[in-house]
């Protein structure tokens, strides 16, 4: 393990950096790419359940506090079944378009998408249907971040030093390569432009140093802005006095009465009425 208390790790970068601290983060990806398993490896325990094979155990969306400036918040994964997929996705969204209010500042409660990808498979394709379909018609493509999970299985276990804790060469070159190859293929079929991802093992405590690193690199602007309360009040000069509109309104009047004597299809008592209300608005103008 990397022996990091990442509580503390760059917090006080974070204060600096992020505009509106915390940066709230959604972890998104198929089950088992080891969403829960990044999180609990960063809190430092065994805070998130972890669901083994194909059986997940999020269910729900979670929140994480890892320190004061960043909030992980873990999703159930994709690719069990058409159904539990529609279900799931509904609550993604839900959550990417959570509004966010507080201290003067609005925006998106959700300020960034994670997409934690298996980096023992060469699967892509639930993650670029949900891309696709749903998570850039809610998020702006430079918000979404991408990282490979389970590097120490990314060729099949081989090649990775159990005693240090860390790929050897030939895995270290497969992983780079790994990471432009999800980068390229991921934007020739978004068609959005991707950051390279970070390769790492939460199980392992593989460049989680480097995870976090890579966030904080490229948290950008956030989905929230400073606002101020303002309401309009009348100044004195702005409402017209008491004797002001009575000299309007009775002018008024007076020459609604003569001309609904002119005309007798009026009448003065009609002409009078309506002269008196042009009169009293005129006094606003005058």
């Amino acid at each position: 393990m990397t022996g990091i208390n990442f509580k503390e790790y760059r917090l006080d970068e974070m204060k600096e950096k992020f505009q509106f601290p915390p940066l709230n983060i959604l972890l998104i990806g198929v089950t088992g790419a080891g969403k829960s398993s990044t999180v609990n490896a960063l809190l430092g325990s065994e805070a998130a359940k972890v669901g083994y094979g194909a059986d997940p155990e999020t269910k729900e969306i979670e929140k994480y506090e890892i320190n004061d400036c960043l909030y992980l918040y873990d999703t159930p994964g994709l690719g069990d079944s058409p159904q539990e997929d529609s279900t799931h996705i509904k609550k993604i969204m839900s959550y990417l378009r959570l509004p966010y209010t507080k201290n003067g500042v609005r925006g998106r409660l959700i300020d960034k998408v994670l997409v934690v990808i298996d980096g023992s498979t060469r699967d892509l394709g639930s993650i670029q249907n949900l891309l696709n379909n749903y998570i850039f018609n809610e998020i702006e493509p430079e918000n979404v971040l991408f990282a490979v999970n389970q590097a120490d299985m990314a060729m099949k276990g081989r090649h990775w030093n159990s005693k240090t804790g860390r790929p050897d060469e030939t895995l270290a070159e497969f992983l780079s390569a790994k990471a432009d190859s999800v980068k390229t293929r991921l934007a020739e079929d978004t068609g959005e432009t991707i950051t390279t991802p970070v390769c790492y093992s939460a199980t392992n405590g593989f460049n989680l140093k480097q995870l976090i690193d890579f966030i904080i690199e490229n948290c950008g602007s956030q989905r929230k802005e400073e606002y101020r309360e303002t309401s309009y009040s009348s100044s004195e000069s702005d409402i017209p006095s008491n004797g002001k509109v009575a000299g309007h309104t009775a002018a008024g009047a007076a020459a609604g009465a003569a001309i609904g004597s002119a005309i007798p299809v009026v009448g003065t008592v009609v002409g009078g009425v309506v002269g008196g209300v042009v009169g009293f608005i005129s006094s606003f103008w005058d």
